[in-house]
């Protein structure tokens, strides 16, 4: 609970500084969107998990592993929120983006294969996230 105000404080600071659209505060918008899933309330961290993609969509940082991170996370959420197909094209964005930044044998690579993965299991598509571990 402390670390949720702690991370809401600091979104809400950014916002009083002036400084809402920053990089800094799309981040912050992750950090509470996280936490928000850790505690199961994954249609409010949907929200901030939205905001925080667009966030750096309007700072041209669309091609960053910050980018990918919020996106995976965004992905986490759509995906216990039931929404499977766009869970998928979240968490293949994030995988697709992190494959053309980090060297092939980065844990971040296989960290978003595995999230590939889990989605189709998700889906009910055995063989493909079989396939995909591969």
């Amino acid at each position: 609970l402390e670390a949720y105000s702690l991370f809401v404080r600091q979104a809400d600071m950014y916002t009083a500084l002036g400084l809402a659209e920053s990089p800094m505060a799309a981040m912050a918008q992750n950090n509470v969107g996280w936490l928000l899933m850790i505690r199961g309330e994954h249609a409010a961290a949907e929200e901030r998990l939205r905001r925080s993609v667009l966030l750096l969509e309007r700072q041209g940082m669309a091609e960053s592993l910050e980018y990918a991170e919020a996106v995976t996370n965004l992905g986490y959420a759509l995906l216990e929120l039931g929404r499977m197909g766009e869970a998928k094209e979240c968490t293949e964005r994030a995988y697709e983006l992190r494959r053309r930044l980090l060297p092939p044998t980065h844990w971040q690579i296989v960290q978003s294969i595995n999230n590939l993965a889990n989605v189709l299991v998700y889906q009910g598509d055995y063989e493909g996230a079989i396939e995909r571990m591969q």
